[in-house]
């Protein structure tokens, strides 16, 4: 998510322009509005939220093995 971040294009009349002591922030020609941040910035950010959360929500690897039972282990088994 963060390499597709730092890859996105910018959406239509939006430019990188830099300040007197060399800043960059990014401005819409069309609209007048101006910001320190990419215009694509939230939409990534929002990805990486909603990545976290269902992260979060899914079953950790040792709760998963703990909820199965009645599995015989290498040293229970005859041959």
């Amino acid at each position: 998510i963060a390499k597709d971040g730092l890859r996105a294009k910018l959406p239509p009349d939006w430019k990188p322009c830099r300040t007197g002591d060399g800043q960059v922030y990014y401005f819409n020609f069309t609209t007048g509005e101006s910001d320190w941040d990419h215009p694509c910035d939230g939409i990534f950010r929002a990805k990486v939220e909603a990545e976290r959360l269902r992260a979060a929500e899914a079953p950790s690897p040792s709760s998963a093995s703990e909820a199965v039972t009645d599995v015989p282990t290498p040293s229970s088994v005859s041959v």
